[in-house]
């Protein structure tokens, strides 16, 4: 979402990821990460705690022109449809 004037301020990816991160922790699923053990001793863990990397999983996504419905719902639907890791 980019939104060129709100009040004079500007809101934009890097500001999305600010307000992600300082409300992350009260969001206990997303505060796991699944890691693998070396040559493979035990089942992979969870761990408890984990920095997210923001850079990586919030990324601005420019919609088609004119910008309506139908190219959101392409853009969405091209995301939507990228494996997860």
């Amino acid at each position: 979402i980019e939104l060129d004037d709100v009040g004079g301020a500007k809101f934009g990816v890097e500001e999305l990821r600010k307000v992600i991160h300082s409300r992350l922790y009260k969001l206990e699923p997303f505060r796991y990460q699944l890691i693998d053990i070396p040559f493979k001793f035990h089942p992979p863990m969870w761990r408890e705690n984990a920095e997210v990397d923001l850079e990586y999983h919030v990324r601005s996504c420019r919609v088609d022109e004119p910008g309506g419905r139908h190219q959101l719902d392409e853009a969405v639907g091209r995301i939507a449809s990228t494996p997860l890791d």
